[in-house]
């Protein structure tokens, strides 16, 4: 594919000519076969606030998501981990699959009836000298080629790694998601390292970015299994290819443990 090609198709689907052009994108190009993810962070500054927040998700949001049929919902806590932000401490995230755009547009919609309104009403009735939360960050999503679909492949006690790699520009962010569909996900495979999505963010903030999930089930399977990744012949060639080079200018990574009602 020319480099025109390939910029004006990346480009589209990730949204930097429009959603319209993503509905096409999807249908012409990668045939609606994959998910898309929203990963909603709510920053929340005490211990007293995140549980407000905790109880409008167990309370209101996940009945009312499975009413509407929409699952695995995965609902995260930052983890006592030495690499996490100490600013991060109280804050939740929420991942949620559509399995089209459509769906996501719509759930909102659907979501919000009277049995909602009434379990989340602690949470609505916030005032505005003291406020549930400090703001909320959304990013939204579409599922790699190479894992076109959420899984959840460790059950019980499990620890979730979320990893964003931003790029540069446009065409390195390409590149990079490239990259994991054409040979870094076998990799991963291949090394134990257990995936839950890979998505390429078409919305949110600090794009161009991709951003994927893994989970272990304690830090000692982390550290073995990364080790295994970084010595793998596959991954030493790859890394060293030029089209590759320089397609990551920042990782951010983040440790969560799962809630007690989160699906995923």
């Amino acid at each position: 594919m020319q480099r025109r090609d390939f910029l004006k198709t990346g480009l589209a689907a990730s949204g930097a000519v429009g959603l319209s052009a993503l509905g096409q994108a999807q249908a012409d190009h990668h045939g609606g076969d994959q998910e898309y993810y929203e990963l909603r962070h709510w920053h929340i500054p005490t211990a007293e606030k995140k549980a407000i927040v905790d109880r409008f998700l167990k309370n209101a949001v996940m009945p009312a998501a499975k009413r509407i049929e929409l699952a695995p919902i995965g609902v995260f806590y930052s983890a006592e981990h030495p690499k996490n932000n100490k600013a991060e401490q109280h804050d939740i995230w929420v991942l949620t699959p559509f399995k089209n755009t459509q769906e996501f547009f719509s759930r909102d919609e659907k979501l919000v009836d009277d049995v909602f309104v009434e379990a989340a009403d602690e949470y609505l009735d916030s005032q505005k000298t003291d406020p549930a939360y400090t703001r909320i960050t959304s990013s939204f999503m579409r599922a790699f080629d190479g894992k076109p679909k959420l899984e959840i492949p460790i059950k019980g006690k499990r620890i979730f790694e979320l990893r964003e790699y931003q790029s540069h520009n446009e065409l390195k962010a390409l590149l990079k998601v490239q990259m994991f569909n054409e040979g870094e996900i076998d990799i991963f495979h291949a090394t134990g390292l257990k995936s839950v999505f890979f998505g390429q963010t078409l919305i949110g903030p600090d794009i161009p970015n991709l951003t994927y999930m893994l989970v272990y089930e304690d830090q000692a399977m982390r550290g073995k299994n990364w080790q295994a990744f970084l010595k793998h012949p596959d991954w030493d060639r790859m890394k060293n290819m030029e089209i590759y080079k320089d397609t990551v200018s920042k990782i951010v990574a983040r440790f969560f443990d799962p809630a007690p009602y989160s699906q995923i």
